[in-house]
């Protein structure tokens, strides 16, 4: 048993006699694809040991960022620590840790690893957890490689030359005619980003020039079209002017998604495409953002297709969240709300808010049929991290807001805020639209 471990100047050196640690050969290699999640418990006792299982992955040429993530479940209250190590080229050895190992993270609470430029090399890495407790902790670990698949030269020319979606708003493009025995897919594709906080990708697309119009999507890389198919991850084929995906649970992954229309009749076609990925995230704000700052936005509201993911018990949830960065040294955080129906602010650590069954999941709610709140989060409701902030409309028409944060340190303070304008929802349609 490992009495002690010294993590310092970049490596890790251990104390402790009678290290009763299975030899490196007989620990269980798991294989993780890239921008996958797994959700484990840590099954070795501590304290100070390295599990027996490690995650293996494989890190292709051309690869330029790997992010591996490890923190507590949704749930998991309390105390929560596990450590994070990863090697390259051989599993990481409890018994010689400062020769296998190449990074590691420690902090109480949830680890990030980033490795990138010249210091990810292609090959097989390697992922080690450490448990320093005396008990079993169970643990969400995420790996995420960009790119995630190795992408021809026409790919990536393609992905150079996509236009990036903007949640929620429809753009518009054209796409030209079939020629005999070919394929043809609009000139420029469509990109999002999915990130580990995304619960669903909503995607609509219609042909307003009334001709068979179809979707394809993929994910990592752009879409490369034969002469004669489209090869994708997802396609909507049906023989109309109109197509609708959602994608959630275990088909989304993260990484960035690609979006390619063709046109399946013998003239040009004109059309309109929509997307959003929930929750969209604004931030990181921090207690060191510019005094009094405003941003002002211009919405065009939500699209009908978002309301049945956004839909909660007396409202309509905001399809926009605000990420809220907490240091150390952050006294307090004031969240102020000046809106003009009624409205309700839900606050939750480390997890963005969400809806199960129309309840709205969160840690700390002001409720309440006035568009006036405030919230100050200190003490004993305030640590280190992350804070995601939702609000939530009651009333049956769109409703203009300003939202501000406050955040006090060290007899100083810093203000943040966004002014949102929207125009008049759908009739009858309780709702807030917001548009980033």
């Amino acid at each position: 048993m490992i009495r002690g471990v010294i993590y310092a100047m970049g490596l890790v050196w251990v104390i402790g006699l009678s290290i009763s640690q299975p030899a490196v050969g007989q620990a269980e290699l798991v294989p993780i694809q890239c921008n996958e999640t797994l959700t484990e418990s840590a099954s070795c006792p501590g304290p100070f040991v390295i599990c027996d299982r490690q995650y293996v992955m494989e890190v292709p040429e051309g690869a330029t960022k790997l992010v591996i993530d490890l923190r507590p479940p949704s749930g998991v209250n309390g105390d929560w620590d596990l450590d994070l190590f990863v090697n390259r080229g051989e599993p990481v050895d409890q018994n010689r840790l400062d020769e296998t190992v190449i990074a590691f993270a420690d902090e109480i609470g949830p680890d990030t690893i980033t490795v990138s430029g010249g210091n990810l090399a292609a090959g097989t890495y390697y992922i080690a957890i450490g448990n320093p407790n005396e008990s079993p902790q169970p643990y969400e670990l995420t790996v995420t490689l960009d790119p995630c698949r190795k992408c021809s030269q026409e790919q990536e020319h393609l992905a150079q030359n996509a236009i990036q979606l903007e949640p929620g708003r429809v753009q518009t493009g054209s796409v030209e005619a079939v020629t005999a025995g070919t394929s043809s897919l609009a000139e420029r594709q469509y990109a999002i980003e999915i990130t580990k906080d995304t619960k669903a990708l909503a995607i609509a697309l219609r042909s307003e020039s009334g001709g068979n119009i179809d979707l394809h999507l993929q994910r990592d890389c752009a879409l490369a079209a034969s002469s004669r198919e489209v090869v994708a991850d997802f396609s909507l084929v049906s023989p109309t002017g109109f197509e609708f995906m959602l994608i959630k649970g275990a088909q989304l992954k993260i990484g960035t998604y690609y979006l390619a229309v063709e046109n399946r009749e013998n003239i040009d076609q004109q059309f309109s495409i929509a997307a959003a990925a929930i929750p969209l995230l604004s931030g990181p704000f921090r207690a060191n953002s510019s005094a009094d700052g405003r941003v002002e936005f211009q919405g065009q509201g939500l699209l009908d297709f978002l309301e049945r993911l956004l839909q909660t018990e007396g409202g309509t949830l905001a399809l926009t969240q605000y990420v809220l960065e907490v240091e150390s040294g952050v006294k307090a955080i004031n969240i102020d709300i000046e809106g003009s129906g009624s409205l309700n602010v839900h606050i939750r650590f480390e997890k963005p808010v969400e809806i199960e069954d129309g309840r709205v999941i969160a840690d700390v709610s002001s409720l309440g049929l006035s568009g006036v709140k405030s919230v100050r989060l200190g003490g004993a409701l305030l640590r280190p991290g992350k804070y995601f902030v939702a609000i939530e409309g009651l009333a049956a028409e769109a409703q203009d807001f300003i939202i501000s944060f406050t955040f006090e340190r060290d007899g100083t303070t810093a203000t943040v805020t966004k002014r949102y304008v929207n125009p008049p929802p759908a009739k009858g349609r309780p709702q807030i639209q917001i548009q980033p």
